[in-house]
């Protein structure tokens, strides 16, 4: 493509956008705690002010081909990136309750915006490229998560306050972003002016997002429900009730690292079948083993069979033809975080009613039809 003038440069812009959006997030995520003892929320108004973020995103997120279209991918990630470090600079230190709320509902804003603005822009540079990279920039987000989340609790360790650790991960996301985001793509989407700024879900993008729904609502699975399922079913101690969600992370990761290869070789749509096969498998056999290390193995295959799905998803929407690739990215997100923000509420539905194992019998079965859907919609090909 001729927009990508630099394409090492550019790559490696996709990369960091990837990690600063991951670092921003777990920039916020270890301040939760501090916050809820800083206003002494309950438990329900604590939930209900988290909402605020995902609804945020989720109800701005088709609007987003706005920012896209008047800026490209390159300007609507300098502005929503740019949201997201002045809001990290007010989070740790604002004094009440409504001012979280609106913190959050820009946060959510700003970071629907980063989402499909970097994934449209991985989408072109992929296609420019001639080769896969969704794995691999999914991954730095991953690593980006894991970073955040570490530096945060080191520091913190250190004795250093809130505010202080919040504004010296700011700093970092300024000098990355000062550094890269020159080489992120000018790519605007559709040029044709009677091209509406939204549509609805439509052909191959409705399918391939119903996938990215089902796939986002087990990773939400495995993050609500793991430490769960290992106190309640399988005599886990507390202390041992994240190990669920770590070794699930640590084999996405892991994957995802190697992803790019393995659908080189597979091909996205034996990637998606096999992946949800094996998703399938990991759900049940957490149900169906009694020990905790046992579950540990499982959930290790969950995280090996989801890894890949939602970036050989996103190469699949790249290359259809059914919607303009900026309002297919979009409604492609859109599905996906609905499956994130309608997940608690309808998994605890299940759960409540008719036991904790059942959530996960449910997915396995959600990951079984996705395999079947998959293998009958596209075909298993090379």
């Amino acid at each position: 493509m001729n927009q990508i003038s630099h394409p090492h440069r550019a790559l490696w812009a996709a990369r960091c956008v990837y990690f600063t959006s991951g670092f921003a997030l777990s920039t916020w995520a270890p301040m939760i705690p501090y916050v809820k003892e800083k206003l002494s929320l309950d438990p329900e108004t604590l939930g209900l002010m988290l909402l605020c973020l995902g609804l945020s995103a989720f109800v701005c997120m088709p609007f987003n081909t706005v920012f896209i279209r008047k800026l490209g991918c390159r300007g609507a990630l300098r502005l929503s990136m740019s949201m997201l470090i002045i809001d990290l600079l007010l989070l740790p230190i604002l004094p009440s309750l409504p001012f979280y709320v609106a913190a959050l509902l820009f946060f959510g804003m700003a970071f629907g915006i980063t989402d499909v603005s970097m994934n449209l822009n991985a989408m072109v540079l992929e296609k420019g490229l001639g080769r896969r990279i969704m794995s691999q920039v999914n991954a730095c987000y991953s690593i980006g998560c894991l970073a955040g989340a570490g530096v945060f609790s080191v520091l913190a360790g250190l004795g250093l306050a809130v505010h202080h650790i919040s504004w010296l991960h700011d700093g970092l996301i300024v000098c990355i972003l000062l550094f890269t985001s020159s080489h992120l793509l000018p790519f605007k989407g559709a040029e044709e002016k009677k091209q509406s700024l939204f549509s609805m879900p439509r052909g191959m993008v409705f399918f391939l997002g119903c996938m990215a729904f089902i796939t986002y609502l087990a990773e939400g699975a495995v993050m609500d429900w793991s430490g769960v399922i290992l106190t309640a079913e399988k005599g886990a101690a507390f202390s041992e009730a994240s190990l669920g969600y770590a070794f699930f992370s640590a084999a996405m990761l892991v994957m995802r690292l190697l992803g790019d290869r393995l659908i080189s070789w597979m091909g996205e749509t034996k990637g998606i079948v096999v992946g949800s096969l094996i998703g399938a498998i990991g759900f049940a056999g957490v149900n169906f083993v009694s020990s905790v290390s046992a579950s540990l193995f499982f959930f290790v295959l969950l995280g090996i069979g989801a890894a890949n799905i939602v970036p050989a998803l996103c190469s699949l929407l790249a290359r259809q033809n059914d919607m303009p690739l900026d309002q297919s990215v979009t409604a492609f997100n859109s599905m996906g975080y609905s499956g994130v923000l309608v997940g608690p509420a309808f998994l605890g539905f299940t759960g409540q009613h008719l036991g904790l194992p059942a959530i996960f019998v449910l997915m396995a079965g959600l990951f079984a039809v996705q395999a079947v859907g998959a293998f009958w919609k596209l075909g298993v090909r090379k």
